[in-house]
């Protein structure tokens, strides 16, 4: 049986270690006022797209989301481990951009 190199094992624990890892989820609610959890959402939609890494799903709860301001997405994910931003199990969410500047 052939021996196994350093190199090989520790690409092997690597990899072991980058499938054990879980992508979060991000929940945001017009009402929350809390942590980003599914029972303590954030309040905007910027706080949330604020808080992913990559893999990551950020959940809009149902209501009227009404920002003052622009949102800007200013992270990314990867092609193999994408952010989402959607809907909560296809909860009614609304965008009112009347208040957003221009």
């Amino acid at each position: 049986m052939p021996k196994i190199t350093s190199s090989v094992k520790i690409a092997a624990v690597l990899a072991g270690l980058a499938q054990q890892t879980r992508a979060a989820d991000i929940y945001v609610s017009p009402t929350g006022t809390g942590s980003g959890t599914n029972a303590s959402p954030y309040g905007a939609i910027q706080t949330g797209v604020n808080a992913p890494s990559a893999g990551d799903t950020i959940y809009l709860r149902a209501g009227t989301y009404s920002p003052t301001t622009n949102i800007q997405i200013t992270k990314s994910g990867t092609e193999t481990s994408p952010i989402s931003l959607r809907s909560y199990n296809d909860e009614a969410v609304i965008i009112d951009g009347e208040g957003l500047p221009g």
